[in-house]
């Protein structure tokens, strides 16, 4: 890996530090496992809908009730979808309420159930709709 000699500068104002430059280019050429972020990405429930002639690409998460209200999360920039992966799974998958001492408690229809989740692409990285 070709990095520039050491500018005499101490601050991040004059570029990144030569050895965590370094430690970063030996981690995404050796140690980065794309094809397992690659799985993730695909596994998730991933789907398209045609907005007046528009792909659009969004994740959806269902609440077990049949009624479930929508609630659309939506993301900035430069963010993505993929940052609201875990607070869409925790809202729409109801969870056991853990009471004083330890025991469980399972409530008979939690607001989680009720619940579906959608997270569009707000960008022009949704999925290709040709392959």
């Amino acid at each position: 890996m070709g990095v520039a000699d050491r500018i005499p500068h101490s601050s991040l104002k004059a570029g990144t530090d030569r050895a965590e430059l370094r430690r970063l280019v030996t981690y995404w050429a050796s140690g980065y496992d794309w094809r397992t972020h690659e799985a993730a990405i695909n596994a998730l429930p991933s789907h398209l809908a045609d907005i007046d002639g528009t792909p659009v690409h969004y994740l959806r998460y269902d609440g077990e009730h049949p009624d479930a209200l929508p609630i659309v999360l939506t993301h900035g920039w430069p963010s993505t979808f993929l940052e609201l992966t875990a607070l869409a799974e925790r809202l729409a998958t109801p969870h056991p309420v853990r009471r004083r001492g330890g025991g469980r408690l399972h409530r008979d229809r939690p607001l989680a159930a009720r619940l579906r989740l959608l997270a569009p692409a707000a960008d022009a990285h949704g999925k290709r709709t040709d392959a």
